[in-house]
């Protein structure tokens, strides 16, 4: 199995570079599973050669985008939708499958034993936010 996370090595090497590390990667790993994440740093030419005659899947769990397949990055994700074999998603199934996608729940989860940290007021606050800041207008938004 083969989960790659495009986003890291893109930031060090620059777009093209990155389908060439992949591609080569792959060619050396020789994965008998493909798992693909959002795939924002590959082309879709570069995700269709990865997973070319392999058994893949994608898992997005940023389900509540479904509203928003303007937006570039929502495209993106769902044409990788399209060219995997499986797309389990955390909620919204159906929205997605109103995409043509082949769409199935699967919810995230965590090790039963963990146990959640008591809180501790000095890290406490009225809003928080968590995730990547990869929409242009969030950074603003969190100073006002």
């Amino acid at each position: 199995m083969w989960l790659l996370d495009d986003r890291k090595i893109k930031r060090r090497v620059g777009f093209p570079a990155t389908q060439l590390w992949a591609r080569a990667r792959r060619r050396l790993f020789r994965p008998d599973y493909v798992i693909l994440d959002k795939c924002h740093a590959l082309a879709l030419e570069t995700v269709a050669e990865l997973i070319r005659d392999t058994p893949n899947a994608m898992w997005y769990h940023d389900p509540v985008w479904v509203r928003h397949p303007h937006r570039r990055d929502i495209a993106h994700i769902i044409a990788v939708a399209r060219l995997a074999q499986h797309f389990f998603v955390t909620g919204f199934d159906d929205e997605w499958r109103a995409f043509g996608l082949p769409a199935k729940f699967l919810p995230a989860a965590g090790d039963r034993d963990i146990v959640p940290v008591p809180p501790d007021q000095a890290y406490g606050s009225p809003v928080s936010f968590i995730g990547t800041g990869y929409a242009a207008d969030r950074a603003a938004f969190l100073e006002r």
